[in-house]
Parts: C-alpha cells; structure tokens; sequence
C-alpha cells in the first residue's frame, strides 16, 4: 500500500476561474493539449447584471475535452461506498484520476475565510502524504492566486462532509447549480496521452466571428438547460465592454467599490490570444506577425486598467473612473479591428 503519492500538475495558462484552472493544470502535462486550448475559448459571456464577473465558454469543457477520461460521481455514493473521504481520495490518486470538486472554505486553512464563514468553492485534488497527514490541491489561495498546496487529511474530509449549502450570489436555477455546476457531486479524470488532435482552423474562424458579431453561444450549441440563457439576462462576447462602459458610468453618480474581477477575464483572454496567434505563426497558419502587437496593446492597457481600478477602490476619484471609460471604449476599437484581421489571415 503506497504511503504517498503525487500526479503531475503545470502551473494552468490562463487562471481566470478554477473551472478552467483546474483542467489546464492537468492537460498541460500532455503538449499536444495546447493546440485543443488555442482552438477553442474565444468566446466570453456575463450576467447583465453581474458584468464585473464575466466568464469563457464553454465554462466547463470536462466533458467535452478529448484530453481527459471524466466521470461524475454523487457525493452520496462516495459517502456510502468509502469508508471516509481521504481513502477515496487515496484510490482515485493511485489509479491515476485527479479530482475536482466543491470544498467548503470554512475548513481550508489557505482560504481568505477559513473558520470564519461557510462557502464552497471548486478545488483540485492531485496527491496525498498519508506520514504527513495531507492532501495535496490546487485553488485559489495565498491572497487569491492560483496556488498548489497542502492541506491536513482532518480538514479536507471535514471540507467534504460539511452541510454548508452552496452560496452562489447569481440568479442561477437549482438545476443548473447541480447539473450544470455539480455542485453535489465529485468529478474524477484522468489525462489521456494516447490523443491526436488535429487543430480545426474553419472551427477558430467561427468563432472569432462569433466574437465580434455576438449571438447567445448556448442557444447556439444547444447547451444544457439552454433555455435559461436568455438574451435578456445575459450578454456575449466583444459587447461586454460596452456593459462594463455602463457599469462604470453608473459609478460617477453612486461611488462603490469596484470588484477586481471587472477586467481580469479579459486581460486572461488577450494573454490567450497573444499566444494562440504565436501558436498559429509556428504551425504555419498565419504570417502576418504584426496582428500581434495590437493584442499586447490591448493587453498592456487592461492591465492598466487593472491597476487603476485598485487605485480608485482607495481614493474614490472620479476622474479615474473617466481615465477607465476612455481606456475601455480604445480597447473595443482596437480588439475588434485585430480580430477581423486575424480573420482575414486565417481565411486567406
């Protein structure tokens, strides 16, 4: 029986959600991962109401991504079936699955609300120590950077086994909080090696269109519970800006903090994209190296941004908010020219 034991993880390349982080940092290990990455999350979407807390799609690709062997395990079953949490977590590690669920945070020493309020959060488990009495996992911790760490064995099962309900502070469906977010279940994966993805470059054509020229992505493909996502609640793509624009508008009359969410995903996408067109170049794909420079334009300003919104968050000036408005309303221009410039080399 191994005392110890450790599957491999790459720090993920893009960080925006745990989601997302959680699945990268363990389909990295195989390279030709990436060329499945840079085929697909171009597109984004948000809440109307929630614009600060946009999202990639498709938000969760467990299913859909061919690196991975997936399963979806009910916590019921785990309770029932093991004799406690660590030794689930012993047997999937030792056959070679990682695993990914929701941990009540109350319990996880690392987290900005250890033993002080109950909420979950999605975390990956990729190895134990039994000697040490831990249990390796990845989330976000050490001031909300995406970190890989140790936990004690006594926290974790008390993390799983917790009656903390989920607190999620978005309009969603009871279906779509289970089902689609499976928040009352265990996912256990596993990277495959044996993949040869050939990059579909009609497929990347599509949806940069789909960027700046927004439809409703999950009515589209049809997605589950599709007919929650109505346009009236949601917006896509390039247009998020224009919400943000909205967003901060609203701040030149009602100060409030702003959340630091508000840019991040996008600079996460523009980081995404700076390598997705290096990736392109290499493969031959595309020549025209130039389109490169107005994507790091555009990532170098949001970082400003960035840094701008942690310097209004203190002194509450509004001429910041204004600098923010006139930098977002350039990027919008400048993202969307580079896009269909990236387009028009992709289809030549």
């Amino acid at each position: 029986m191994k005392q110890k034991n450790e599957l491999p993880v790459k720090y993920p390349i893009i960080t925006s959600y745990p989601e997302i982080a959680n699945l990268f940092a363990v389909i990295e290990n195989n390279d030709e991962a990436y060329s499945w990455i840079y085929n697909n999350y171009v597109n984004i979407w948000a809440y109307k109401d929630f614009i600060w807390k946009p999202f990639f799609y498709k938000y969760f690709s467990y299913d859909v991504c061919p690196f991975i062997d997936y399963q979806k395990i009910s916590k019921d079953i785990v309770l029932r079936k093991w004799s406690s949490f660590d030794s689930f977590i012993r047997e999937m590690v030792d056959s070679g699955y990682y695993i990914t669920l929701y941990l009540d945070q109350f319990h996880i020493t690392y987290s900005s609300i250890y033993q002080q309020e109950h909420d979950v959060h999605p975390t990956l488990i990729y190895g134990y120590n039994t000697p040490e009495g831990t249990i390796k996992i990845a989330d976000f911790y050490n001031g909300e950077k995406y970190s890989f760490l140790e936990e004690t064995v006594l926290n974790i099962n008390n993390a799983f086994t917790s009656p903390c309900s989920d607190t999620f502070h978005l309009p969603i469906s009871n279906f779509y909080r289970k089902q689609y977010l499976w928040t009352d279940s265990v996912i256990i994966f596993r990277l495959r090696n044996d993949v040869n993805y050939s990059f579909n470059k009609n497929l990347l054509i599509n949806l940069l269109k789909e960027y700046v020229e927004p439809e409703n992505m999950f009515q589209k493909m049809n997605v589950v519970d599709s007919n929650y996502f109505i346009d009236e609640c949601f917006v896509w793509d390039i247009n998020t800006y224009k919400y943000v624009i909205s967003y901060l508008n609203k701040l030149l009359k009602i100060p409030e903090n702003i959340p630091p969410q508000l840019l991040y995903i996008h600079l996460d996408h523009k980081k995404l994209m700076i390598d997705r067109l290096k990736y392109l170049i290499n493969t031959n794909q595309i020549s025209n190296s130039s389109i490169q420079k107005n994507y790091t334009y555009v990532a170098e300003t949001l970082q400003i941004c960035i840094n701008l919104i942690v310097k209004y968050n203190v002194s509450k000036d509004k001429a910041i908010i204004q600098k923010l408005i006139d930098h977002v309303q350039e990027i919008i221009d400048i993202d969307r020219t580079a896009t269909y410039l990236l387009i028009s080399e992709l289809e030549k």
